[in-house]
Parts: C-alpha cells; sequence; structure tokens
C-alpha cells in the first residue's frame, strides 16, 4: 500500500450494491447500481484498492462471484476481498484474483486456523478485528457470522494478534460500521500500539474531515475503507484521494 490509501467499499446484496449498518440483515439498504460498473467509476477515478464484499455469500464465509472479483481486478486496481471469510473463502478469493483478503473475526476463536492462514498467505492476508465497546475495553462482534469469537475480549484478541503478526489487520467498531458516525481514532490509535502491524481503518467515516482525521494517523493506519458515504454522495472518491494525497502532515 502506499502511505494512506482509500479504499472505496463495494457490498453486494442480490447482485446489486448495496449498504450495511452493524451487520444485521435489517440493516442492508440496495442502491440498485451494477457491482461491475461502479467498480469502473472507482478505477477511473484514480482508485488503486477497491474492497469488495458479496454479504449474501459472507454468512457462509463465501467470497463474491470469482467472475466479479476477477472483472473487477481487469480494470487495473487491486482488489480486497472481506466479508467474514473462512480460511477456505480466503484461498477462493485469491485464486479468483484478488491481490488481498481479509480473514474473517471468526478466527480469533481458533488461534490455530488463524496461524495457519498467516503462514499459508502472508502479504496477501488481513485479519479482520471487529470489536463492539472499543478498545481496549470492548468485545469481538463478528458482523457477519463467525460466533466462535463472539464475547472474546478485545485485549485477548490484541494480544493473539501481536503473537501472530499478520501483514495488516482491518479495525472495525461495529457500533460505527455503516452509520456514518465517525471513525473510532482511539481505537485505531490501540490497535496500532498493541498489535504492532499496519492497521486499515473500516467503518464510520462520514466526510472529508474524517479521512484527514485517520490518515494523521500514518504510518501506523495505511488507509480507510469507505462506503455508505461515497454511496450517498457525501464526497466523490477523487475529492477523498486529493485529501489524503499530500500525507499526513498536511491534514494536520
Amino acid at each position: 500500500m502506499s502511505p494512506f490509501d482509500v479504499l472505496p467499499a463495494i457490498d453486494i446484496v442480490g447482485g446489486a450494491v448495496a449498504s450495511m449498518r452493524g451487520g444485521g440483515p435489517g440493516g442492508v439498504r440496495r442502491f440498485d447500481r451494477d457491482p461491475l460498473d461502479v467498480a469502473r467509476v472507482y478505477a477511473e477515478a484514480g482508485a488503486a484498492w477497491i474492497h469488495v464484499v458479496d454479504l449474501d455469500a459472507a454468512r457462509r464465509g463465501e467470497p463474491a462471484e470469482p467472475d466479479l472479483v476477477g472483472a473487477i481486478a481487469a480494470l487495473g486496481v487491486r482488489v480486497e476481498v472481506g466479508g467474514s471469510l473462512s480460511p477456505g473463502g480466503v484461498r477462493r478469493a485469491l485464486a479468483a484474483g484478488a491481490a488481498r483478503a481479509i480473514l474473517g473475526a471468526g478466527a480469533l476463536g481458533d488461534p490455530a486456523a488463524l496461524r495457519s492462514a498467516v503462514a499459508e498467505h502472508g502479504e496477501r492476508l488481513a485479519v479482520g478485528l471487529d470489536v463492539e465497546g472499543g478498545i481496549p475495553g470492548g468485545v469481538v462482534r463478528p458482523r457477519l457470522g463467525g460466533e466462535a469469537a463472539g464475547g472474546l475480549a478485545a485485549t485477548d484478541a490484541l494480544a493473539l494478534l501481536a503473537e501472530v503478526c499478520p501483514a495488516l489487520v482491518v479495525y472495525t467498531d461495529v457500533r460505527r460500521d455503516g452509520a456514518l458516525a465517525g471513525p473510532d481514532l482511539e481505537g485505531l490509535r490501540g490497535v496500532a500500539a498493541r498489535v504492532g502491524v499496519p492497521v486499515l481503518a473500516s467503518g464510520g467515516i462520514r466526510s472529508i474531515e474524517d479521512l484527514r482525521a485517520v490518515a494523521t494517523l500514518s504510518p501506523s493506519v495505511v488507509g480507510a475503507i469507505v462506503g455508505r458515504a461515497l454511496h450517498e454522495g457525501a464526497f466523490t472518491l477523487r475529492e477523498a484521494i486529493d485529501a489524503v494525497r499530500a500525507g499526513p502532515e498536511a491534514a494536520r
């Protein structure tokens, strides 16, 4: 990743772009836009990465359809596939053409599987850390499946991640995800300090000012995933990229 990346998110329900709040099925809003068309707009706006989650498949730990992942990658962008992926789902996402796959937070309840995935995939693997209640006092609350890790103390999850040392941790405050509630800056600082690996921010971004605030945490925080704010027109991807391009010093 470059010093700080803005990753536009494409969540998919029934083949159309959607937005999800908090992980519950009642919080899904469809935008009825074709995912590949939206990905093409993002690629033309200068996206280096596009974050893709198929919400229909995610509850099974599966990635988006391989043809879609491959078609987006063919636009000349790197595809990051998330959605509470199982270890098998990670393999399938990478085989479909994803540059990186996010192992779901449910894996935090299975340390052996987590260690195996990190060893197998190296730089192409990120690990999701979905937390309710913030850092350090919250608990792991996987947004889509992974109940085995539900209720695990965030401090224990952070200790495990520090031991296993994945290439990247994707931190989500589940109460902010899709809620346009602003990023959890303190939580991001806490994760970066306790785990000691690069962190990607997920959830809550509602404005250019929020992005600038997250960018001040670089180089520990290497980027932010942005979904609902883009789909609802709060700002454009080009505006977002331009806002952080000058680096964190300009954002301070």
